[in-house]
Order: C-alpha cells, then structure tokens, then sequence
C-alpha cells in the first residue's frame, strides 16, 4: 500500500500494479501518475485514502496514465477524473499501442469525465466486462478515442429469461458504460452499449457503427464509409445521423423499442442521411417526428411507427 498526496510512478520499460496494490491519496487535491516507456498493467486500487478523524475528506482529483506502448486495465480506479493513455506521445515516441480491459476493471468519475485515448497511429480498444461510470456529474463524460483503430464492447450470446429457443438468444454487452453523454470515435468500427443521454460517435475510415442504449437519447453519428444501426431503449432524438460512402453498405437503421407493457418511445429524426445508395430504416414503438427544416435522404426509406404518421421532408432515389 502506498499513500501519499501525490504519486508519480515511472517506469524505463513496463509498469505493473498488481492486483494486491492499493495507492491512496491524502490531501483535498491528491494525483496519481503512471507513466511507463512500455506497457502498464493496471490492477489493484487507486483510491483516496480513508478519512479518520476531524477536517476535510482526502480526495484523489486525478488519475492519469500514460503508456509508450499498451495498457491493461484489471483495477478499481476512483477519481475525480481518470485518463488513460496507450501509445502516448508523453511516454514513447513509438505512439502505437492499445487499450484492453477485464472484468476487474471498475472506474469511476466522482466528478468529472473518462478518457481512454488508443494509439496515434495504430491501437484499439476493447472492453470485456468493464464499468466505466461518469455519471456523478450531471455533465460527465466518457470519451473513448481509437483514431486508427477500433472500439469494441464484447458481448455474449445470452437465453432471456423463460426461454429455451436458441433463435430466441440474443447478443448483449459483457460490461456497463454509464455517463451523461458518450464521445467515441474509430478507424475501422464501433460496437457500444451504454446507458447515456448524449451520444456523439464517429468512424473515420471504412467500417460500421454499432449503438445500443437505454434511457432517452440525443444522437449525433457519422461514418465516413459504412453503415449506422442505432437500438435505443427510450425516446430517440437523432439529430444528426449520416453515412457518408457511396455503396449501398452505408445504410441507416434507428430503432426507438418502449419498456414495459404498453409503454412509448417516441423518435425525432433531423438531419439523417446517405446521399448515395444507402437506405434508412426507422422503427418506433411510438410516433416520428422530424425537426423543422431538416430532412432525410435515402436510396429507399422504410418507417414502421405505433403512432400516428407524421409526414417531412425526405428525398429518396
């Protein structure tokens, strides 16, 4: 165990905190800093140390780590606000290098946002079984940054409850990301599941963009070339939501599915388009609404909605 109000530990090649490791902070404005040249394993306990007595609460405002190359996550990390970095400019000149995490890995924003940064020039990110919880803040954020890779909640192949009908299986995510609004961009794909009230996500490079949600949702997607599918559990506001390649893979398909029996959830389409060969499909247990002076642009243009039908603007070819 090691406290102090101010860690800063390095590392000429790789780093490891082991699972048996607990570093706490002391202090109203404690820092913990990883850096190795290498990779880092990060398992153990970040933490602000247990208060006792009178004064104020120790408090662990940051946690920061940057890897020259790879970074495991396998710990509990509890901060104001955590980054963490593979490939990082700051520890190796290399900047290439990934983010991999397990069901060990907790972290959780007390007041401000998560950052996993992958690689400049090469790296992905994948979460299996991992909390990632921002939600303390009412504007607390998880960003996940893959710019030359991919971003990837695994999931499994689960049977609902009171089924036995392998067709009934469905896939889910191994983990929870939990935060008021979501930022995630990639190269070459994006698979997510999250329970948040924004989401901004974007792919770069050739691949698709796979979101799942639950709770009311305002969405902003983009996909330089491939497709966009988007199952919300709640309302759906997508305000921006666009594909932009040219084959007839940069489709769009937007489902709103209500809980509970009998209940609504309702979808605002704005500016949602493919201008090429991509089609767009929506599908509301609720009704659709569009944004004035917004439209949709599709290939073809499929709307199933449990509500009254609302006519806009839309171009299809």
């Amino acid at each position: 165990k090691l406290i102090a109000a101010t860690s800063d530990l390095s590392a000429g090649s790789n780093l490891q905190i082991d699972d048996s490791a607990v570093l706490a902070a002391t202090g109203t404005a404690g820092a913990i800093q990883l850096t190795a040249k290498l990779d880092i394993t990060l398992g153990g306990e970040l933490r602000a140390e247990t208060h006792t007595g009178t004064g104020p609460a120790n408090v662990l405002l940051t946690v920061t780590a940057d890897a020259g190359r790879d970074l495991h996550l396998s710990g509990i990390v509890t901060a104001g606000s955590i980054d963490a970095e593979s490939g990082s400019a700051s520890a190796n000149t290399i900047r290439d290098g990934g983010i991999t995490g397990d069901s060990g890995t907790v972290l959780t924003a007390t007041t401000g946002n998560i950052g996993l940064k992958a690689g400049h020039f090469g790296g992905n990110i994948v979460l299996s079984h991992v909390t990632l919880d921002a939600s303390a803040s009412a504007t607390g954020t998880v960003r996940l940054d893959a710019s030359a890779g991919f971003v990837e909640q695994v999931r499994e192949l689960i049977q609902p409850s009171g089924t036995t009908d392998p067709a009934a299986q469905v896939w889910v995510a191994a983990g929870n990301l939990v935060a008021h609004r979501l930022e995630a961009v990639g190269e070459t794909g994006l698979m997510l599941t999250s329970r948040v009230a924004e989401a901004d996500v974007r792919l770069l490079g050739a691949g698709n963009i796979d979101l799942t949600n639950t709770g009311a949702m305002t969405l902003t997607a983009n996909a330089a070339n491939g497709g966009i599918t988007v199952l919300n559990t709640g309302n759906l506001a997508a305000h921006t939501v666009v594909t932009e390649g040219t084959s007839d893979r940069n489709d769009i398909s937007l489902t709103a599915v209500a809980t509970g029996t009998g209940g609504v959830a309702n979808m605002v389409l704005g500016d949602v388009r493919n201008a090429a060969r991509g089609d767009v499909t929506v599908n509301a247990q609720g009704t659709v609404l569009h944004e004035i002076a917004k439209q949709v642009v599709a290939d073809e243009l499929s709307i199933t909605s449990k509500g009254e039908p609302v006519y806009w603007p839309c171009i299809t070819k």
